[in-house]
């Protein structure tokens, strides 16, 4: 969810705050004066308890992007206690002052934050024991029947609320593992695709060394023996030999014309891959003259670039991704940054764990940075064979 649209929703929720004021401001149905009559004192810490729970509210659902994206808000426990003093506020202004149970809407605006910080059971506890407190402080302003009547009524909107809120999480979730596991399969099938290439390769290698290294031998047994008969019989080896240079040629053709094809299909299969995750738009840059030296090579630059976009979708607010190959004559210099913002502190999971020893086995290095307020920066560095 991005940046625009999370700051949109807490300031949303201000609002509903703030509206709950309207009602004293406007003195409708005497409440101001009803208010007023409550003494300094206590109208002091009125003011103070809907104060709190303004602030409380925004501290609460700060970095509610990340929190609404991937279903784990980060400072949980603080979360929580900033929920359970948001309730106790609530519950305080109704206590003090509630015509008609107006100020029981703010336990709303709280209870759909609930579904991000615990369990369906535990958010379900959480509002019946709010309920029966509400129902409780009521009491002595709206008598039993009608504090019964509007506990119950605020009990049902709150489940309602927070069932809709889960349940549009779990939906989300659903489709980011589907997303993860997507990935995971053109991944794999890239995998297959670069070992197909790479057994083609190793035939082609043979076959260069089966039939040229036999043609050349033959060639060089004629042309030696062109150089030792007389003049007059040179023209029958030198003939032979042109043949099998005809035929070497060709052979030569075809392999390259092989290699050339391999090449496309390396380029086509990191093509593939970075194209695979929808909802991110990814920019690929790579030399279009760019093959791996080995197939080692190739499927760490492809994990590199999985790895990449996996931590941008999982852990980043981003909406696109730059990939980019460098071949320079010394190193293979590749990096991946996002215009996202991840929730620090950021600590690299199993996978940038096994994306650093594979750079190491081949020789290079690889370093994770956060820049810019936020947005995960990849980089790796190769040897280039010689």
């Amino acid at each position: 969810m991005r940046n625009a649209s999370v700051t949109a929703m807490r300031w949303c929720g201000l609002l509903a705050w703030l509206c709950m004021l309207l009602p004293v401001n406007f003195d409708l149905a005497g409440r101001r004066s009803v208010l007023e009559h409550l003494g300094p004192a206590l109208l002091d810490l009125w003011i103070g308890a809907f104060v709190a729970f303004g602030v409380l509210y925004w501290g609460v659902t700060s970095h509610l992007g990340a929190w609404l994206k991937h279903g784990d808000a980060p400072r949980r426990a603080i979360r929580l206690i900033g929920c359970a003093l948001m309730s106790v506020c609530v519950l305080g202004l109704n206590a003090l002052y509630s015509s008609e149970g107006d100020m029981t809407f703010l336990l709303v605006l709280m209870t759909v934050l609930l579904p991000g910080l615990l369990t369906w059971s535990q958010v379900k506890l959480w509002i019946g024991v709010q309920t029966l407190l509400l129902f409780v402080v009521l009491v002595p302003q709206l008598g039993v029947n009608q504090a019964l009547y509007t506990g119950l009524f605020m009990g049902a909107v709150q489940v309602f609320c927070a069932m809709l809120v889960h349940l549009l999480t779990h939906e989300r979730l659903a489709r980011r593992e589907l997303g993860d596991l997507h990935l995971q399969l053109r991944f794999a099938q890239a995998q297959l695709e670069e070992a197909a290439r790479e057994h083609e390769r190793l035939r082609i290698s043979r076959e260069l060394h089966d039939s040229l290294g036999h043609h050349l031998t033959v060639l060089g047994l004629e042309l030696e023996f062109a150089a030792q008969v007389p003049p007059e019989q040179v023209r029958p080896p030198v003939e032979r030999a042109l043949a099998l240079n005809k035929l070497l040629l060709s052979d030569v053709r075809a392999s390259v014309t092989t290699l050339r094809t391999a090449q496309d299909d390396w380029l086509h299969l990191t093509q593939m891959l970075v194209k695979s995750v929808p909802g991110l738009d990814i920019h690929f840059h790579c030399p279009a003259q760019f093959m791996p030296d080995s197939a080692h090579q190739a499927r760490t630059l492809l994990r590199f670039f999985q790895e990449a976009m996996t931590n941008t979708v999982r852990h980043a607010q981003a909406a696109r991704l730059w990939l980019y190959l460098e071949l320079h004559p010394d190193k293979l210099i590749v990096s991946a940054h996002d215009d996202g913002t991840l929730v620090l502190p950021f600590s690299p999971g199993n996978g940038l764990t096994g994306l650093h020893e594979r750079f190491a086995e081949l020789g290079g290095a690889m370093t994770v940075k956060v820049r810019n307020g936020g947005a995960l920066w990849l980089e790796g560095h190769l040897p280039v064979a010689e």
